[in-house]
């Protein structure tokens, strides 16, 4: 899977918000959605990183995050899923800003 320091660098490439690793639940409701659309255009997800508003999955396969935004799949609407809570309009704003990242640095300790 995905290494843990991995995880805590890099972001998403459309908004700088960070990533974390899908649940089963996501992944089930991502796969159930492909289905539900009358015919599967690609294989099932069996891993992906979350958006921190929770609004969109990158795939992973064989091991590699496909951070690209043409394979960015939108997630849909799960009452309760986590990730699924508002942000506020500051830390939107943050996430947007190409000078903001969420990693803190050591760096001088």
């Amino acid at each position: 899977m995905i290494h843990s320091e991995l995880l805590d660098i890099i972001c998403c490439p459309e908004t700088r918000q960070p990533l974390r690793l899908a649940s089963d639940g996501e992944l089930r409701r991502v796969n159930e959605a492909a289905d539900a659309k009358g015919g599967r255009s690609r294989p099932p997800i069996s891993a992906g990183l979350v958006r921190r508003d929770g609004k969109v999955l990158y795939p992973i396969r064989n091991g590699i995050p496909i951070l690209l935004l043409d394979a960015r799949i939108e997630l849909p609407d799960a009452a309760g899923a986590p990730g699924s809570e508002k942000q506020s309009e500051e830390q939107v704003e943050q996430d947007r800003d190409p000078d903001h990242h969420p990693v803190k640095s050591d760096a001088g300790s």
